[in-house]
C-alpha cells in the first residue's frame, strides 16, 4: 500500500508567524551549517504553496528525510524562540542544564542553578518541576556520599518532595472537579 503525502509539515510551516519564520531562517544559518541552504529552500518551497502538493517538491533529493529533519529543525527553533515566554519551559531548560552540570561533575554550579530554579518554581507554584529540582538536589547529596547534609536536612528535603507531589495531585483533582462541573 503506497503512503500518501502528509500535509503535517505544510500545516506547521503555515502556522508560523512572520517573526517565527524569520527567526527560523536565522536559526538554521547559525545552527545547521552546510545544510541550511537546502532546508531553507525546502521551507520556502512549502511556504509558497497555497495548497500542499508534494509532487512539486520532488526535485529535492531525499525528500522524505529532508521533511523529517526540517520538521525537527523547525520545532527546535520554535522551542528556542519561545523559551523565555513560559515559566514551565524555562524550568525544564534549567533542569536540563542541571543534568548537564551534574554529568560534568560541576556540582556546585548545579546546586546554584537548583537554588535559583527552586525559587522560581515555588513563586509560580510549579510543583512538578519543583519536585524534579528537589530530586536533583537529593541526587547531588547522594553523589557526595551524604557528607554535606544532616539527617534532619535530608528528611526535610524528602518532606518537601512529598509535599510537591501532594500539591500536584490536589491541583489535578481540583482541575478534574472543575472540568466535570463545566462538562
Amino acid at each position: 500500500m503506497a503512503k500518501t503525502a502528509s500535509p503535517a509539515l505544510y500545516q506547521l510551516i503555515k502556522s508560523l508567524s512572520q517573526t517565527e519564520k524569520r527567526y527560523f531562517k536565522l536559526f538554521i544559518q547559525k545552527n545547521v551549517g552546510g545544510e541550511s541552504g537546502s532546508y531553507a529552500d525546502l521551507f520556502d518551497a512549502i511556504d509558497s504553496q497555497t495548497d500542499y502538493d508534494e509532487v512539486k517538491l520532488k526535485s529535492f533529493p531525499h525528500l522524505a528525510v529532508m521533511k523529517v529533519r526540517l520538521e525537527e529543525t523547525i520545532m527546535w527553533s520554535l522551542r528556542d524562540f519561545h523559551s523565555g515566554k513560559s515559566i514551565n519551559v524555562k524550568l525544564k531548560a534549567d533542569i536540563r542544564s542541571i543534568e548537564i552540570l551534574f554529568d560534568k561533575g560541576l556540582l556546585e554550579l548545579a546546586k546554584r542553578q537548583i537554588s535559583k530554579s527552586k525559587k522560581i518554581a515555588e513563586a509560580y507554584e510549579e510543583f512538578l518541576p519543583l519536585y524534579e529540582l528537589l530530586k536533583w538536589e537529593l541526587r547531588i547529596i547522594n553523589s557526595q556520599a551524604f557528607s554535606a547534609v544532616s539527617e534532619t536536612e535530608l528528611g526535610s528535603l524528602y518532606k518537601q518532595a512529598d509535599d510537591c507531589l501532594e500539591k500536584a495531585l490536589n491541583a489535578n483533582q481540583y482541575a478534574f472537579f472543575s472540568d466535570t462541573v463545566y462538562l
